[in-house]
């Protein structure tokens, strides 16, 4: 047993060998689609090229598909380890602190920090973009596009960056993927390819897609941010290619917003100077399951798109140089979108903003708000005709036109079950109990598939990766208080003691990331009301109490 163990163990941690496949026709790529091998980022017209390890280098023999195997380029010198990322970031964050603020939004296998950087130029932005980078390890020019689309919005004084700024957040993560660019490996530390682990049409047969969707700690940092802020669009930079591709990428129908996708990356192609540019549906290109930007769209309702910026994976600095030439002025012209919708679902009694969704029509993903109630979405044209949900208020339909303004959506609550759970934190084992009797009970919550509880002699359980935060629960068909609260089931951050007086919270722990967020909520109500941090180091958050019950 210990033997096989310890061949397992190897098995799994065995090194992908690169190999390029000649697939001419639609029944070649058919069955390179079959085997069990992943997609690797690159292109040399008929040749793709692909990832395997021995089983799949077997299956791949065993096909007769015409392959071969191409000398990997070492990797150059015109990229930033990851301590030398951070310092960048730290840099500009210090350097421009009125438009910009450092967050620690998760860490990664081997507990290197995932650092975004937050850009703003006003306090109440009406559109929110995000850019991701370095998904794969080794594809290190995506982390220098999107440092250098950070240092442009931060330091260059133009009037298109200052139009942006005005009315645009724009959130920078350059490596989502740090352990992956320490050892230049396209996998993080688990030997998971993360652009495959997320959780819209998950996939378990992908090449390395981890044990389930959002398994891996960096992935689940992304889903987080997802959580707390609704970006309208955004980029999931890449390389190994140079093209744009747009959703969907599990298959080949087209989404509902195929046209606005394709218009939008029209406006990229024209600005981008890339010998050979090209843009493409992602599943014209090649299918995969469980990518960032399918996820983005299908459950955030997100515009989000995956961004080739160079054929070389990991370029020498003269080579990356040009690389940021090429793309500098496309990202900006990107982000600065002319037609957008904009505003702010809140709570009609209160005023504070819920999480609700934005109803387009019945095929659209629906746009997600976030715990604040703020929305944002490029658009084609306008006005739209929308429906907006949220769980324990009554729908309103509402008609919003581009001109620029945001518009406040003030939703009545509507009748919830009164007193059916008071424990609101499920336990160690994922369990929780209710106050009243109850057939059947599901939970929900923007951003996520709905699911339902799995009944138990004493009380109900929820699956063991269940994402944490607040659950809406649903009892026999009825709303009930927004009132479960899930806690990480496995993550860097512990809370454990807090002191409370009539004007401060103190928590006390251990891995608290640098801009920290909090929200509290009480009563049978699903208003979330942030709660101001004072001050905060790795261990302690002080909280001004003063909005909170007695």
């Amino acid at each position: 047993m210990i033997a096989f163990l310890l061949l397992q163990q190897l098995a799994v941690a065995e090194t992908p060998t690169e190999v390029w496949v000649y697939t001419p026709s639609p029944v070649d790529r058919e069955i390179l689609r079959e085997l069990p091998l992943g997609f690797a980022e690159g292109q040399d017209g008929d040749w793709v090229r692909m990832h395997g390890t021995s089983k799949g280098l077997n299956a791949l023999e065993d096909s007769l598909l015409q392959f071969e195997y191409r000398p990997s380029l070492m990797p150059g010198d015109g990229f930033l380890e990851p301590n030398e990322m951070v310092a960048a970031i730290e840099e500009l964050a210090a350097t421009y602190p009125a438009n910009s603020e450092l967050l620690d939004l998760g860490w990664s296998y081997s507990g290197r920090p995932i650092v975004g950087l937050r850009i703003y130029g006003t306090d109440r932005p009406q559109r929110r973009v995000r850019i991701l980078g370095a998904h794969h390890g080794d594809e290190t020019s995506s982390a220098q596009v999107a440092l250098e689309a950070a240092r442009t919005l931060l330091a260059d004084d133009s009037d298109i960056i200052d139009t942006i700024l005005n009315n645009t957040e724009v959130w920078v993560v350059p490596h989502v993927n740090p352990d992956g660019v320490a050892q230049r490996s396209r996998y993080n530390d688990r030997n998971v390819d993360l652009n495959r682990n997320y959780g819209f049409e998950w996939d378990p047969t992908e090449f390395r897609p981890g044990e389930h969707a959002f398994s891996e700690p960096e992935s689940r940092a992304i889903r987080a941010l997802a959580s707390s802020v609704s970006f309208g669009a955004g980029l999931s930079v890449h390389a190994g290619a140079t093209n744009l591709g747009w959703v969907w990428n599990y298959t080949t129908d087209r989404s509902p917003d195929e046209d606005l996708l394709s218009v939008m990356a029209d406006a990229y192609g024209e600005s981008c100077s890339t010998p050979g540019f090209w843009l493409t549906n992602g599943a014209d290109w090649y299918i995969t399951n469980g990518d960032t930007t399918d996820w983005s769209y299908g459950r955030h309702g997100t515009l989000d798109y995956t961004l080739e910026v160079s054929n070389t994976k990991s370029p020498n600095s003269d080579e990356m140089e040009d690389v940021l030439v090429q793309h500098g002025d496309a990202v900006i012209s990107w982000i600065d979108w002319p037609l957008w919708v904009s505003g702010q679902v809140v709570d009609v009694e209160t005023g504070l903003g819920i999480p609700a969704s934005i109803h387009i029509d019945e095929y659209t993903p629906p746009i997600q708000s976030g715990p604040t109630g703020l929305f944002s979405r490029p658009i084609n044209g306008g006005p739209i005709s929308v429906e907006v949900h949220a769980y324990g208020y009554e729908a309103q339909p509402i008609e919003i036109d581009s001109s620029g303004s945001s518009v406040t959506v003030a939703l009545r609550p509507s009748e919830i079950i009164e007193g059916a759970i008071t424990h609101r934190l499920t336990d160690s084992s994922h369990q929780f109990t209710l106050d009243i009797e109850a057939i059947e009970v599901s939970l929900s919550r923007p951003g996520e598939a709905p699911f339902f509880a799995e009944p138990l002699s004493n009380g109900w359980s929820v699956p063991a990766d269940t994402q944490a935060g607040v659950w809406n629960l649903t009892i026999d068909g009825q709303p009930a208080p927004h009132a479960l609260f899930v806690p990480e089931a496995e993550g860097f951050v512990e809370i454990n003691a807090s002191r409370v007086d009539t004007r401060s919270v103190e928590l006390s722990g251990s891995g608290f990331g640098r801009g920290v967020r909090v929200w509290a909520f009480w009563g049978d109500r699903r208003n979330r009301v942030p709660v101001p941090v004072i001050e905060q180091t790795d261990t302690t958050i002080l909280l001004n109490a003063e909005s909170l019950p007695v």
